[in-house]
């Protein structure tokens, strides 16, 4: 769900059906997952009115004060093959806690392990740890902690 001030349906069609969404994820427990272009602002405010129980940013290209926003209120952020495009993404995405983080392709044809790769250069830690913040980012997120991928058993951390 989300807002997108460029495309797409009225503004006060999509801040309906944004409300509606946000209301239906509180009401059921689940995160929400956000789209957001040129809408910060009022997303920001529809969120402080319904407290959701996690929130991400998808596709995450905004300014490092606004990833500060985003961030001082538990939100995650998620980038993708954009973020290295823009100075100011870059550095939103370096000042991002690996414990609010995530990654994507999106609609991108470049393979998820080249936007891991250039994330943990980009924030000057190891890929592995990298990857695991973000798998830990996603059990705590979608799962409840009870998500055992490949390999994995419910004692790993």
């Amino acid at each position: 769900t989300g807002l997108d001030f460029v495309r797409g349906a009225d503004r006060a069609a999509q801040l309906s059906a944004l409300r509606t969404q946000l209301r239906l994820a509180r009401e059921r427990g689940l995160p929400v997952v956000l789209h957001c272009v040129r809408a910060f602002e009022p997303l920001m405010r529809e969120l402080a009115a319904s407290e959701p129980r996690a929130v991400i940013f998808h596709g995450f290209i905004g300014s490092p004060e606004q990833a500060r926003q985003a961030l001082a209120k538990g939100y995650c952020l998620s980038f993708g093959e954009r973020t290295f495009a823009s100075p100011k993404t870059l550095a939103a995405l370096r000042e991002t806690p690996l414990s609010q983080l995530f990654l994507e392709t999106d609609d991108s044809p470049v393979p998820i392990a080249e936007i891991y790769a250039r994330a943990a250069e980009a924030k000057g830690v190891p890929e592995e740890e990298l990857q695991r913040a973000i798998l830990d980012n996603y059990k705590r997120i979608f799962t409840g902690g009870e998500y055992e991928g490949p390999g994995r058993t419910k004692g790993d951390k």
